[in-house]
């Protein structure tokens, strides 16, 4: 190699070795940029003109139907109606959730915060915040984030006024006497009763109703104050019966007794689906859970010949008990990670008016779609393998 080549040579590496140190610099550069601060974050505060109809629809009470309670008792509104109250008064687009700073995590807990912009103008800024276990193979990171940001868009909406009542202590104690229940649960590990709605699906380890002046069943002893009263005298049902003894002094029928009950519905010409419906009215799980103070009184009950009012009610039953049954299983596929948290609500609003034909048409997309999803991401998994 000549002179003249080895200069040609060495004024290339030098301008690649510039050129390099300058991306160094702006990606340095562009990684420590600062999130946007004050006054730009507040541009347009208290600026905004409201029309009287946008200040109506922000305003609006919240249909009761659409509330919930959470088991720790915090009455709610879905983050989805307050995105909808948004578009109704902003137009979609015309509002903005922009982020002033990084997420951090802390003890199993995501935060970020997040200014509401509306129309080019500063409404409200407030901190996110979900729970986030790395471990779990139901929520990912990125589902953290997301429920993070739903958080911050409600506490930036008290400022518009969008679902105020639920920030009412007034409004919430008396909704909760009305449409709510306190329950004892099994697997409980505090040991504290929880809430939910007098007509919301009861929890799969649902142990009894929570009255004054009584306590709970508990292996390590009674808890003064509250009790589990049985099943059927929830009030929400409008099913009532003799009180249920404790488990610990009930007695259970014995085999021959079980015997002649089936014999009686038998000969009364009830099958077993409806032997079944009508023990669980006396509030039992199974025939092998009835209580010898209740044995005579559903011997009774089944008994009585069937009329068409009855079997019709009956086939209803165990109708709505097996689309029930395909709503849990619903809500329990919408936990994988290939839904988003959006799809998750649109489907717990939905799922009550899905006839028991679409509850099985959506159980099966369902099924392709995670599929899919697992398929694709084993096939990501070994490309990932591949050693070039």
């Amino acid at each position: 190699m000549n002179e003249h080549d080895q200069e040609i040579l060495e004024s290339e590496e030098g301008e690649q070795s510039i050129a390099l140190r300058s991306e160094q610099q702006q990606i340095a550069r562009s990684e420590s940029k600062p999130f946007p601060v004050a006054p730009v974050v507040f541009a347009g505060a208290s600026c905004l003109p409201v029309s009287t109809i946008a200040a109506d629809i922000l305003s609006r009470k919240c249909e009761l139907e659409k509330l919930d309670v959470l088991p720790t008792g915090e009455i709610y509104l879905s983050q989805v109606h307050y995105r909808k109250r948004l578009n109704e008064a902003f137009s979609p687009a015309g509002w903005a959730l922009v982020p002033l700073g990084k997420p951090s995590v802390f003890d199993n807990t995501v935060i970020q915060e997040w200014a509401l912009y509306a129309q080019g103008n500063f409404i409200a800024c407030s901190y996110g915040e979900a729970e986030y276990f790395p471990d779990s193979k139901r929520s990912s990171y990125a589902t953290a984030l997301e429920s993070a940001k739903s958080n911050a868009l409600m506490r930036c909406c008290k400022d518009l006024g969008v679902a105020s009542e639920c920030w009412d202590k007034k409004f919430t104690s008396e909704f909760k006497k009305e449409f709510c229940v306190q329950v004892w649960r099994k697997d409980s590990k505090d040991r504290k009763p929880q809430w939910r709605l007098k007509d919301g699906e009861p929890f799969y380890d649902e142990t009894g109703f929570v009255t004054p002046k009584s306590q709970p069943q508990s292996s390590n002893g009674p808890q003064a104050g509250f009790v589990a009263t049985p099943q059927q005298e929830d009030p929400s049902r409008g099913i009532k019966s003799d009180p249920i003894p404790p488990p610990s002094k009930a007695k259970k029928i014995t085999a021959p007794e079980l015997k002649r009950m089936f014999a009686i519905a038998t000969k009364a010409g009830r099958d077993k689906d409806n032997v079944r419906a009508v023990i669980e009215r006396f509030g039992f799980h199974s025939a092998k859970d009835v209580l010898a103070s209740q044995y005579e009184k559903i011997c009774e009950a089944l008994a009585k010949p069937m009329d068409m009012n009855e079997a019709t009610a009956s086939n209803n039953e165990i109708r709505e008990k097996a689309m029930e049954s395909k709503r849990l299983l619903i809500v329990d596929m919408m936990k994988d990670n290939c839904f988003t948290e959006i799809e998750r609500e649109q489907a717990r609003e939905r799922l009550p008016h899905w006839t028991m034909g679409r509850l099985t048409e959506v159980i099966s997309r369902m099924e392709e779609r995670i599929k899919e999803a697992a398929k694709q991401a084993a096939e990501e998994l070994d490309s990932s393998q591949i050693p070039f």
